[in-house]
Order: structure tokens, then sequence, then C-alpha cells
């Protein structure tokens, strides 16, 4: 459901395909809620790294403590 998300997931495959042999690894955290398409968006579009699930939002304790206001946020 994040447009913003979607457009940068094949860049970030490619980045993570390039890279993951030389140790750099990627790490999806989730801040949807309960009853997101998470499960369903994963499958669909074949993300290979681990994720997290924060099901409280943007007001889990990841999203606060890291100052995440918007998704995508991506640190390197």
């Amino acid at each position: 459901w994040c447009k913003p998300c979607t457009e940068d997931l094949p860049a970030l495959k490619e980045i993570y395909a390039a890279n993951r042999a030389q140790g750099m690894e990627v790490l999806g955290i989730n801040v949807d809620t309960p009853d997101g398409p998470i499960k369903e968006y994963l499958t669909e579009y074949k993300v290979p790294w681990p994720h997290i699930a924060e099901l409280k939002g943007m007001d889990c304790p990841l999203a606060i403590n890291y100052g995440i206001l918007s998704v995508p946020t991506m640190f390197i």
C-alpha cells in the first residue's frame, strides 16, 4: 500500500543482491497495524530480507526511538 516503498523496492533489491555476499543486510520494520496487508505484500513482491513487525503503527517504540515520522524511512 506504500507507493514510495513499492517504487524503491526494485533498486533496494538490486543493491541487496549485489552486496549481500559482502555482508550487507537489510531489515524491514513493519509499522503497520495488525490487520495490515504486510504478509501478502511480502509474498507478492518477493521481498527477500527479514522483517520485524511493530504492529502499533507509528506509535511503536522503534518509530518513536528512531524519530521515524513517515514511511519509507531508511538508515544505512
